[in-house]
Parts: C-alpha cells; sequence; structure tokens
C-alpha cells in the first residue's frame, strides 16, 4: 500500500500496478471514468453534496469484479 494525497503519483513508484485512492471527494462521474484507468479515484463525497454537483455518495468497489456499488446519501437534506 501507498499513502499519497496528491491525485498524481508516477506509476514507478506502485511497481506498475493499479492505484486506487479514497477520501478525497469526486464526482460519481469521475469516480466511474476512472475505473478503466490505472488510478481510481474512490472517494464520492458522500457528507460533500452541496459542494459541488455530483458529490453526496457512498461508494463501494468489489475489488475481485472491479464493479462500483453507489448509493446517494439519503441523511443529508436541507
Amino acid at each position: 500500500m501507498v499513502w499519497e494525497r496528491n491525485s498524481y503519483i508516477g506509476m514507478e513508484k506502485t511497481g506498475g500496478k493499479r492505484l486506487i485512492l479514497g477520501h478525497t471527494p469526486t464526482p460519481i462521474e469521475k469516480v466511474k471514468e476512472s475505473l478503466s484507468s490505472n488510478r481510481v479515484l474512490f472517494g464520492g463525497g458522500c457528507v460533500y453534496e452541496e459542494l459541488e454537483r455530483g458529490l453526496g455518495y457512498l461508494c463501494a468497489l468489489e475489488l475481485n469484479t472491479f464493479e462500483l456499488y453507489y448509493q446517494k446519501n439519503i441523511e443529508y437534506r436541507k
């Protein structure tokens, strides 16, 4: 495992393996797009729905199939 807050890290630091980044709020469409790359952005910004369009999702990733599951936050509403 590599801990890195920067969204760009050279693949040489991961030994050429896919990097899964979390805890940085990322719009759900960007999360979906990133699944086909070597840098998976995995933070759906569950509690940040009002900060940016596309945030406010709790995400789970099945690592064997790389299937993304996500749920819109239903608890926080104005």
